[in-house]
Parts: structure tokens; sequence; C-alpha cells
């Protein structure tokens, strides 16, 4: 897999394979039944978004520095989390990154009255961003070999909220320049299908689903189990939606 450097300590990864296959999109659409109308649509915005599409990565390898045990700071930015920080615990490293699926793909504009042909692009986005966050775990494993990965993304619950992603975002400085991804006033992220988040070194295979309350989320992980937060010392009300 090849990188490379943009900026001091900010490393990009923009050859990311991306061949999503249409009977998959097909299923994430949640087409009841063959319809070739449909089919013959769904196989032409993939050909075509195989061709447009660029999902990127950049990362840091980010130095861990513990404060107390609802703070850490990383690479001199603090972050306010006890999960976080106890995650972080005895660790020196960990790798901040944005995942996105790319500009190109995110101007494509479809007519506004074709709903299925928006909302075939909408699924085809997501499958350009989970290339990504596919793409940079396999990386992280191969380059620096930190045995099991588990990650966080600010605004998955309570104890690490979405007004977290503006000292992430600090870490990299211009994201816009980098990544094509800015941050809005309410902390969205620019293109909507972009992930940022904290993978770091885990033994114990956390995982931070068991903490998101969210019922009927395609990317779940692991079974919502709050009662895990005590080990944290989180209070459950913390994270409920």
């Amino acid at each position: 897999m090849e990188s490379t450097t943009v900026t001091t300590g900010v490393i990009l990864l923009d050859r990311i394979p991306f061949k999503p296959e249409p009977e998959a999109v097909m299923k994430a659409m949640r087409v009841r039944r063959a319809i070739a109308q449909i089919e013959d649509m769904v196989k032409e915005m993939v050909t075509q978004a195989q061709a447009i599409a660029r999902p990127r990565v950049i990362y840091r390898v980010s130095h861990v520095q513990h404060v107390d045990e609802s703070s850490v700071d990383i690479d001199g930015v603090r972050f306010t989390s006890r999960v976080l920080s106890k995650c972080l615990l005895n660790l020196n490293r960990a790798f901040p990154c944005i995942c996105t699926c790319g500009r190109e793909i995110d101007k494509w504009v479809v007519p506004a009255n074709d709903v299925m042909r928006g909302y075939c692009l909408e699924t085809i986005k997501t499958f350009a961003v989970g290339a990504a966050i596919q793409f940079i775990a396999s990386h992280l494993k191969e380059t620096y070999a930190p045995g099991q990965l588990s990650h966080m993304n600010p605004g998955e619950f309570g104890d690490w909220p979405i007004t977290q992603q503006r000292p992430l975002f600090s870490i990299f400085g211009d994201t816009e320049k980098l990544i094509g991804v800015t941050l809005t006033d309410s902390y969205m992220m620019k293109p909507l299908k972009s992930r940022s988040g904290i993978y770091f070194a885990n033994e114990e295979g956390f995982e931070s689903c068991q903490f998101c309350p969210v019922k009927k989320c395609p990317g779940r992980r692991a079974r919502y189990q709050p009662e895990k937060l005590k080990d944290y010392g989180v209070q459950e009300t913390t994270v409920q939606a």
C-alpha cells in the first residue's frame, strides 16, 4: 500500500480501490424484488462511480499523553472523554484519521425529481467512504503492526460528543486543502459521507458500538451494552439517544 506525506506528520492515502458490486448496492438499497429498469440504473451508476470516485484518508501517527481520568492529550490537543482516556491508558501512540468518499463523487448531481437515482447515488457514496474506512484499518495493521485495533468516532455516544470533532480536525490543520473535507458550525462534515475518528491498539476487542443506543445501524459491530460503561466510570444516562 502506498502513502504520501502531504505535510508535517500528515499522511494521505488516495489510491484506494473502489469496485462496488451492483448486487451489493441493490441489497443495501433494500430493493425487494428484481426490476429490470432499476437493475440497469444501478449497474450504470456503479460503472460511472468507479470512474469518478476517489475515496481518501488522512491520518497521523500521534503521541498520546494522559492528563487525568476524564481527558487525554494527543499531539498536544486536549480531548475530553473518560472512555477514550481509559482506552489509551498505557499507550504512547494513536492514529487520528479522516476518511471520505471524496469530492469527485460528492459533486455528482442527479435530477432532483429522480428519487431512486438519488438514493442509489447516496448508497454508492456510503460504499465509497466504507472502502476508505476498510483501507485505513488494513493499512495501519500492515504498516505499524499494532496488534488488534479498535477505534472511536466523535458523536457515537455521550461521553465523546460530536463537539469533539473540532479538536480532532485541529490536529490536521487545513483539512479542506489536504483531503477536501470541511467541518460546519454544527460539527457536521462535508462531504457528508465522511468519518473522523481515532484508531488505537486494543487487545481486549473494545467496540464503541457497545455504548451506542441507535437500534437500526447498518454499521453495528457489537450489541448495545450500556452496563459496560461502569468499567469506564461513565453513567449510562450520558449515552442515551
